[in-house]
């Protein structure tokens, strides 16, 4: 029997097929599947790109057209976020780093380079990665805000229903600090949760959970960052609805 009509009469019978690639973010995407369908999400502001992992999740297992933003201030990565988004006109690239307020900033870029993070890394509670969580130089980079920049994209973008995904590695809270008051036109955000700390000074999970609560949001998902350190869980994205689409 040929393969496709073999995949037809297995989801005639309740079955769904899938490559062993897909397993360990099934669960996340059909949820965002889910939350973005129910929200008419229009665009991903994708801060702490690294190299284009998440966009590229979002095209591939979430099957999201839209708008993606991604905001990444390593320039090795930028280069491959510019080649990756080459051909993909939803995909746009902003070569600089988010926080609580404008300036400059030294960034660690560490050996692994998506550990990189404006905290220095510790080894205190996890010590799995300590070669690729160490820093191998140190740069400046621009800080903008949110509160600086949102107003221009979503004039130049006709952007009407936004998320916020966050990975920043221990930064999250400070770039949604600097959202100010435009923190509520995020009709959803997604940020990493720490539960061993591999920052210094990072927050914990309860501490990440409670600022969004303050700030309107509710929790609507947790998912687990690399299952393959079963059975320790290190950090995992906690995924936040804005309380206003609850009512």
């Amino acid at each position: 029997m040929p393969k496709k009509a073999v995949l037809r009469l297995l989801e005639k019978m309740g079955y769904e097929v899938l490559p062993t690639w897909r397993y360990e973010r099934y669960a996340q995407s059909e949820y965002l599947k889910k939350l973005f369908e129910f929200l008419q999400i229009d665009c991903v502001f994708d801060v702490g790109a690294n190299d284009g992992q998440f966009a590229q999740f979002l095209r591939k297992e979430v099957e999201y057209d839209g708008l993606i933003i991604s905001f990444e201030p390593i320039p090795e990565s930028v280069e491959k976020l510019k080649i990756a988004s080459g051909t993909d006109g939803r995909w746009v690239i902003r070569p600089h780093a988010l926080g609580s307020s404008k300036g400059t900033l030294q960034f660690n870029v560490m050996e692994g380079s998506q550990f990189s993070s404006f905290l220095e890394p510790s080894q205190e509670s996890v010590n799995m990665f300590a070669d690729s969580n160490r820093i191998s130089r140190k740069i400046d980079v621009e800080v903008l805000t949110l509160a600086e920049i949102m107003p221009a994209l979503i004039d130049e973008f006709g952007i009407k229903a936004p998320y916020l995904k966050l990975d920043t590695q221990g930064y999250d809270l400070e770039v949604a600090h600097g959202a100010g008051s435009l923190i509520s036109d995020f009709r959803a955000l997604q940020s990493e949760a720490s539960v061993k700390p591999i920052y210094k000074n990072m927050p914990n999970y309860s501490d990440t959970i409670a600022t969004y609560n303050g700030m309107g949001f509710e929790l609507s998902g947790i998912f687990p960052n690399n299952p393959e350190h079963f059975p320790l869980m290190i950090e995992f994205d906690v995924h936040m609805i804005n309380g206003h689409f609850l009512r």
